[in-house]
């Protein structure tokens, strides 16, 4: 334990203010839980320009299983294409979990929100129904 220290180096039996220190480190915990392996097979390993094809995708979560009603967006463009454009590609894991500085902070605002009261469902005849029961009056009327 460290003592508190006077202005002179000496230990200070009363401290005038309250002790304080932060640190802070960086401690980076991959998504990987939150990573899906996706294999692509084609019908064909070449097809011809204008040619029809179909691909076989199957998309399995971190742990190996088959994901539930996945779905996929295929896009299929000429690699000479993406060669003349030099088009780099990064992973979507890197887009959405990217490093964040020490001045982050995550802010919830849920508890804020004030839901409205809606009107319930009109019945037949009801005539404080059919005269908007259940609006809001802001200000006069």
């Amino acid at each position: 334990m460290a003592v508190r220290a006077d202005d002179r180096a000496g230990p200070d039996p009363k401290p005038k203010r309250p002790a304080f220190a932060s640190g802070t480190v960086n401690l980076p915990i991959p998504p990987r839980h939150r990573t899906l392996a996706i294999t692509v097979t084609p019908a064909t390993p070449k097809v011809s320009p204008a040619a029809k094809t179909s691909l076989a995708v199957e998309i399995r979560d971190a742990a190996g299983k088959p994901v539930a009603d996945a779905e996929a967006a295929v896009i299929v463009v000429d690699e000479a294409i993406l060669a003349l454009a030099d088009a780099q590609f990064g992973t979507p894991i890197d887009t959405f979990y990217a490093m964040r500085g020490t001045d982050s902070q995550d802010r919830f605002s849920r508890a804020d929100v004030k839901l409205a009261k809606l009107p319930g469902p009109a019945r037949s005849g009801d005539a404080a129904a059919t005269e908007g029961e259940g609006r809001q009056h802001r200000g006069r009327r």
